[in-house]
């Protein structure tokens, strides 16, 4: 991984930047004093929400618009709101035609680039000079993310949401409580894993011994890719071998990675059916008691294993990293890990009242407000501009455990005002951990289960990192020409033949003809460009 540069400059440019905070400050006053408000128009994919809305809570009314509207004078509106599953064909038209709204957050690389090349978005360099300092704080925190954005001649041409690498690495998540009762320990080879699946099936006769779905790319609970890294196959990641960058799905690790999944399918641990698994599948079957063994990121810790927990009460769950076979390092880590993309159209008249919105949502992150809270209308993915923190894990972790060492957990750590709204659930949840008794049925300790406790989903994931013991996706630039026109042809044609290949109907060795295919149709160009960008990486892909 490279150096870090420019450190020096960039906070310079920090400080700098806070001496027209006063200035920015009056314009955001004069601007709220007008009649007539400002009107900006952005798109929303619409998913569903986890959490109970208050009544009367949409898209269209929330307290993030309200305060948007009250305070700076700016209202959002939604150009068009499309469900998950409808929102890239109506994205793509919208490019088609040009019709793009004032602002927008872009997660296909492929689909940012194209605004680049066509000229449809403006720089950031002049509006990120009036972000306050919170979220001056996050944006330039890191400054190969932000070089990973910037043209040839210094343009920022966009606002990267970029996440702590360590976020998306994958470890597994298994029943402490049914390894106690089957007599067997925590698996740290393959062979120990599928001796442990095949007992969990035989207590429960569920269908699967460990949680896999059909799709073979992602961070995502019982992602193919993810048992596949235990045999060091990394679908989707370019791995370094002899000083090249090489696509994880045509290494010869992936053959034996199939060979593995193969065999895994033939004694019945993977489900007949898997093909048909998807992740509410996997995440029912967890809940119903069924599956005790899931590799995923950390988050599932809480947002799954925390219900799980909530739902039977009686189950003990342990984070470990995954079983790996001889000369494996463990899962994979991006380098750079951006989510999305937030892009200004050149067609918006008031990009000064975009970075406004950046800068209210900071302030809601920072300060927790009344009108910032869940209960009071406030659903964060509804807010039209969102910038959070992208190492809030680590700061919280960190802060609490700092304060938790000294025994005293009366005192809270120096946190902002968010993460601090979590720590009066510390003293229950660490009398729980050592004496038992009952979890909270909404799960509110989730937080401490996988982010804060040193022996919960988090402190798995650090000290993974701290040992080595994983393997690092090097490409981080935007999509080549050839990963623009062919990545789904190529994407598409992998998780075919792989489930295939898993269930026996394709012969393990035909994937010498898969990986011959794979590189007539577009492989090759991807692998020359992979490697030209690796070469003079000083300079981001994005001509």
């Amino acid at each position: 991984m490279k150096k870090r540069k420019g450190r020096s400059l960039l906070l310079a440019v920090l400080f700098t930047a806070a001496a027209v905070a006063g200035c920015a400050a009056d314009r955001a006053e004069r601007e709220k004093q007008k009649e007539e408000p400002v009107t900006l128009t952005t798109i929303l994919q619409y998913g569903a929400i986890e959490d109970e809305c208050p009544e009367g809570v949409t898209p269209e009314h929330n307290s993030f618009l309200d305060t948007a509207l009250q305070k700076l004078n700016i209202q959002i509106d939604w150009m068009w709101i499309a469900p998950e599953e409808q929102y890239k064909q109506k994205l793509n038209v919208a490019l088609a035609s040009g019709d793009i709204p004032d602002f927008m957050a872009v997660e296909d690389g492929a689909v940012y680039r194209s605004l680049l090349e066509n000229d449809m978005i403006l720089p950031w360099n002049e509006v990120l000079k009036e972000a306050n300092g919170t979220l001056k704080e996050w944006i330039f925190r890191d400054p190969e993310v932000l070089e990973a954005v910037t043209d040839e001649e210094g343009n920022i041409m966009s606002l990267p949401q970029y996440w702590d690498p360590k976020r998306k690495l994958n470890i597994m998540m298994i029943r402490k409580d049914w390894l106690e009762e089957t007599g067997l320990e925590v698996p740290e080879t393959v062979e120990e894993l599928e001796k442990v699946a095949m007992a969990f099936q035989e207590k429960t006769g569920a269908e699967q011994g460990i949680g896999l779905t059909y799709k073979v790319f992602g961070k995502s609970l019982g992602s193919m890719g993810g048992l596949m890294n235990m045999s060091g196959s990394y679908p989707g990641a370019w791995i370094e071998e002899d000083g090249e960058l090489v696509p994880g799905e045509i290494s010869q690790s992936t053959k034996s990675a199939l060979e593995m999944l193969h065999r895994f399918y033939e004694k019945g641990i993977l489900s007949k059916e898997f093909p048909l698994y998807d992740y509410d599948r996997i995440a029912r079957e967890v809940l119903d008691e069924k599956i005790g063994i899931v590799i995923a990121p950390f988050w599932e810790y809480d947002s799954l294993i925390g219900k799980e927990i909530a739902k039977n009460q009686d189950s003990r769950w342990v984070a470990v990293p995954i079983p790996v076979e001889e000369g494996v390092k463990g899962a994979v880590m991006d380098t750079v890990s951006i989510e999305k993309y937030w892009v200004i159209s050149k067609k918006c008249e008031h990009p000064e009242a975009v970075m406004a919105l950046f800068n209210q949502f900071a302030e809601f992150e920072e300060d927790y407000p009344e009108e910032a809270r869940p209960e009071n209308g406030f659903i964060w993915e509804w807010s039209g501009a969102q910038y959070i923190d992208p190492y809030d894990v680590d700061e919280m972790y960190e802060s609490f455990n700092a304060q938790i060492a000294t025994g005293d957990l009366e005192t809270p750590p120096d946190v902002s005002n968010r993460l601090l709204a979590y720590w009066s659930y510390g003293k229950g949840y660490y009398q729980w951990k050592k004496q038992g008794g009952i979890y909270p049925k909404n799960n509110e300790w989730g937080i401490f289960l996988a982010r804060v406790d040193e022996d919960g989903a988090w402190g798995t994931v650090r000290k993974l990192v701290e040992e080595g013991r994983y393997e690092q996706n090097q490409y981080y630039g935007l999509p080549s020409n050839a990963m623009s026109e062919r990545q789904d042809v190529l994407n598409n044609m992998t998780e075919e033949t792989f489930i295939k290949i898993v269930m026996g109907e394709t012969p393990v060795d035909a994937f010498e003809e898969y990986r011959i295919k794979w590189l007539e149709l577009g492989g090759q160009e991807m692998i020359e460009e992979v490697n030209q960008w690796y070469d003079q990486k000083e300079s981001p892909l994005v001509n």
